[in-house]
């Protein structure tokens, strides 16, 4: 005991009046391990984000809207779903807007509406065709569907009447979907009782129809929900989320990895060394934030912290072709807020929409604060992709 008193008494002295130099011999007990930092991986070196000076404001939505889907296809934007009004009904209009050259939005159009009101679903485009998947009639756990919808892509940018899909295996909502190649990917969600580790997957035939769904081999690290999942280089990254385990349930910072086999299957998921390479984790903690991807970036857009409040963060993390991992975060400016006196600069928006096309990032309606919808639009214009040095050397 009078050693430890010796030892702390020693170590305020050097808090205190500089450099004091500890006996010969004496050793300091051995450091909790969450003390140690995790190292921060900087080589190599990843390509800059593509960040420009700031955002500006794009044509708002028609009507505020949380938990719905945004799609680039061609040269328009497509939003899907979602949820309106005080009681955050879901919805089943779906609107366009087209993308001129500049990265203005021309007028939102009105086109064929879902066949229910749908929210909190997933949606992607493939072989032609938009997909909504699940999602549930309003916010919370009403009505839930395994519904899977359809509709094709007419040549002016109206979509045909929607038609109905092979179903998924259960009921979801706050799920996260992808496609990879042709096969269509779904991670996670909520089905009523509890968020599910489970990785389905499914064959996009050449009709538009949906082969068989499947459960991948390789099972999600916890249950997880209201995460992004993107597929980039041959693989599907799904980013940060909220995880459901023994512990209760909580937000997380990790990025995980998963490679498709030939036959569309996941064996396992890996997380980059994020458990010990703090870099390839995101900046901090986040869920429901709005994921995009233009090929060559992940990007992560608002999202909830740990204490259950939006934030305006943009991040986005290179994919390293020749390790096949994204390298560090890098931030980009905040998204901004307009139109609310006295308000601070930033937009702490969450359960938004968004996607990168044409040299544009989009980031489209969500909640601000805690629940209170937007319809506002927040467009930055993104510079050219720039690849390292070292890696054209080395092709």
């Amino acid at each position: 005991m009078r050693a430890w008193l010796v030892l702390s008494l020693l170590l305020s002295s050097v808090a205190c009046a500089g450099d004091v130099k500890l006996p010969p011999g004496t050793k300091l007990p051995p450091q909790p391990r969450e003390w140690i930092a995790p190292a921060v991986d900087l080589t190599p070196p990843s390509a800059p984000a593509r960040w420009t000076g700031g955002w500006t404001r794009g044509r708002p939505l028609p009507v505020p809207l949380a938990g719905h889907k945004v799609l680039a296809v061609g040269d328009r934007l497509y939003v899907i779903g979602g949820a309106t009004g005080r009681d955050a009904l879901g919805m089943r209009d779906t609107w366009s807007a087209a993308v001129g050259k500049d990265g203005s939005l021309g007028a939102w159009k009105r086109l064929v509406p879902l066949p229910s009101p749908a929210a909190f679903g997933a949606a992607v485009f493939a072989r032609g065709r938009i997909y909504w998947l699940g999602g549930s009639s309003r916010e919370g756990m009403q009505l839930l569907y395994d519904k899977v919808w359809s509709a094709g892509v007419k040549p002016g940018g109206g979509l045909t009447d929607w038609r109905e899909e092979r179903a998924l295996p259960d009921k979801l909502q706050h799920h996260a979907a992808t496609v990879l190649g042709d096969v269509l990917y779904v991670v996670g969600g909520f089905n009523g009782s509890e968020y599910t580790d489970l990785v389905r997957y499914a064959a996009v035939n050449t009709d538009g129809s949906l082969g068989s769904w499947k459960e991948a081999t390789g099972r999600y690290a916890h249950r997880v929900g209201r995460t992004s999942l993107q597929a980039v280089g041959g693989a599907l990254f799904v980013t940060g989320g909220l995880w459901s385990d023994s512990q209760g349930e909580h937000i997380t910072s990790l990025v995980l990895k998963g490679v498709p086999g030939p036959d569309g299957d996941v064996k396992t998921w890996e997380d980059m060394g994020g458990l010990k390479i703090a870099s390839r984790s995101l900046r901090f903690s986040l869920a429901e934030e709005a994921g995009a991807s233009d090929g060559e970036f992940v990007y992560a857009f608002g999202g909830r912290d740990p204490d259950a409040l939006g934030v305006p963060t943009v991040q986005a993390s290179w994919f390293n072709p020749r390790k096949g991992v994204l390298t560090r975060w890098q931030n980009g400016p905040d998204l901004p807020l307009y139109g609310v006196k006295g308000a601070p600069q930033s937009a702490r928006v969450y359960n938004s929409a968004a996607v990168v096309t044409a040299d544009h990032a989009y980031v489209l309606g969500g909640y601000l604060y805690v629940r209170e919808l937007t319809p506002e639009v927040w467009v930055m214009r993104l510079a050219p992709y720039r690849e390292p040095s070292w890696l054209k050397s080395r092709k």
